[in-house]
């Protein structure tokens, strides 16, 4: 009978340490896929960037920062690479960037206001 104490021990032991092996790979599988699709935002938005930049450029108008480019590429690829790519989550995604860009335009809005009002002072 005392044998299994031994036996159950070591099973449990290899159980524990598979489990946590399991667990580390694929949380650093997780975290490999988001540092992944980060840079791969970063790629985009630089590249979009740069097309706005030469088009305003040339036609004139404003352009957004690169950051809300950034945010804008990073949703689009974290829906496409669920599988979850929709037409109401391209709608929701852009939905999002517009919220963003009218809150970037009403604070630049509110900053250029102030500025004149210092001026005026």
């Amino acid at each position: 009978m005392e044998f299994w104490v031994p036996l159950v021990s070591a099973l449990a032991g290899a159980l524990i340490g598979s489990a946590t092996s399991i667990i580390t790979i694929w949380i650093q599988g997780r975290r490999d896929e988001r540092r992944h699709l980060r840079e791969k935002a970063v790629e985009l938005a630089l590249s979009d960037y740069k097309y706005r930049s030469d088009v305003i450029s040339k036609i004139g108008g404003s352009l957004y920062p690169i950051s809300l480019h950034f945010a804008y590429h990073l949703e689009l690829l974290e829906e496409a690479s669920k599988g979850k790519l929709t037409p109401e989550a391209m709608q929701r995604i852009s939905d999002n960037h517009t919220a963003l860009r009218d809150f970037i335009d009403r604070r630049g809005r509110e900053v250029s206001d102030a500025a004149a009002h210092q001026t005026k002072k």
